[in-house]
């Protein structure tokens, strides 16, 4: 048998240099998408504040260089009656001018078709501070109804309905909910009452047209 001799050590290997290499700082998995976040803030932010710069210097150049518009002037338009009966002074009654007027009349009543309208009203308004329905004579007349108005300074006055002005009166009252119409019955005392008698000069009927106008507080 052969015999065992120590075996024969192999020789070293010479020695192999090591490369070590330098490795960056460890980035995290969120670094990139934080990153894009700020550019996409940034880039609102500077927008904003663009947006803004412009726009103080767009409004200034267009109040400094731009005339203003102009305004539209409304279409004129005529006054109404009670546009012009508001503007007469109330100072005392001038019977003379009805008188005048009838005889105007009369001489254009020969050209009818030509007259479009032709009447004579009156307004009186107070507060109600009676209302009497019954029968009473004034002047050959028979009136069935009347109504007492008091003014601010207290002074009153008794205003007289016939039968058919009972009938055929137009009652309207205005109250904080609304308007309505309503009986003249209806009318109570402490109401603000206007009457506006009108009578047609073209109609030979010869009874007012009446409306009421009621004010309830």
């Amino acid at each position: 048998m052969p015999e065992n001799y120590p075996a024969t050590p192999k020789p070293a290997a010479p020695d192999t240099p090591v490369v070590q290499t330098e490795q960056g700082p460890v980035r995290s998995k969120f670094f990139k998408p934080a990153l894009i976040a700020l550019g996409i803030v940034l880039v609102i932010v500077i927008s904003e504040v663009g947006y803004l710069v412009f726009k103080g210097y767009g409004k200034t150049y267009l109040q400094q260089h731009i005339a203003p518009a102009l305004t539209s002037t409304p279409a004129p338009t005529p006054p109404t009656l009670e546009d012009i009966q508001a503007s007469f002074p109330r100072n005392h009654i001038s019977s003379d001018k009805a008188r005048d007027f009838a005889d105007a009349l009369d001489i254009l009543a020969p050209k009818l078709e030509f007259i479009q309208g032709a009447s004579l009203n009156y307004i009186i308004a107070g507060t109600l501070v009676e209302t009497v329905p019954g029968r009473k004579e004034k002047g050959g007349i028979e009136y069935t109804h009347w109504m007492k108005l008091e003014a601010e300074s207290g002074e009153t006055i008794t205003y007289l309905f016939t039968e058919q002005e009972i009938q055929t009166v137009t009652v309207f009252l205005f109250t904080s909910t609304g308007s309505s119409q309503v009986n003249i019955r209806e009318i109570n005392r402490g109401d603000f009452v206007t009457i506006k008698s009108v009578s047609n000069l073209l109609d030979p009927d010869p009874n007012l047209r009446i409306i009421l106008e009621v004010i309830r507080e």
